[in-house]
């Protein structure tokens, strides 16, 4: 009888597999502080990446209420176990339209005690490339996008965006649309 494999060694062996095929090599032999581990999602056929230490989790599509005479990135609060938490559109903070009527996912943020969801399209699997593979971004974007993203970098054929989350959560402009816990406005 063929033993089988514990699931969570499964996983490990798949995310080296990918290290393995993004590195050209094994990228184990690299510290974990030379690897960022990311989360690739999409908006509107572009990928992005949040770091998963910023990460809360990942959640399926749910209710939104929307919140009146609020900024259009501001896609409203959900109420996810009893805790408020405002929802942006990503795409829309971003300037390039807009993702209300086609997102599937959630990711909580959490960065900084700044609490925050963004609207996906589609998320991938968790996982780390070296941070060698990290390349700055593009000097032909500009504007909010710019401040935004940290890096880019090349993954499954993909041209990833890897976000600022940092930035992000301290954004005056998603500061200003944020529901306050303290005030419940």
């Amino acid at each position: 009888m063929a033993k089988q494999r514990d699931p969570r060694e499964e996983k490990r062996l798949r995310t080296k597999e990918i290290a393995l095929d993004i590195n050209g090599g094994d990228s184990s032999e690299l510290p974990e502080s030379d690897k960022l581990v990311f989360l690739p999602f999409s908006l509107a056929n572009e990928w992005y990446a949040v770091e998963v230490n910023y990460l809360r989790e990942v959640v399926k599509k749910i209710p939104i209420t929307i919140v009146p005479e609020t900024p259009g990135f501001l896609a409203g609060v959900i109420n996810l176990r009893g805790e408020i938490i405002t929802v942006y559109d990503l795409l829309d903070y971003l300037g390039s339209g807009s993702t209300k009527g086609s997102f599937t996912r959630i990711l909580i943020i959490n960065c900084e005690k700044n609490i925050f969801g963004l609207l996906t399209d589609t998320s991938k699997e968790v996982t780390r490339i070296p941070k060698t593979k990290i390349q700055t971004p593009l000097s032909v974007i500009n504007g909010i996008k710019r401040e935004s993203v940290s890096g880019i970098f090349d993954y499954q054929d993909k041209m990833i965006s890897l976000l600022d989350m940092v930035k992000i959560s301290h954004s005056p402009r998603l500061n200003s649309a944020r529901w306050d816990r303290s005030t419940g406005i």
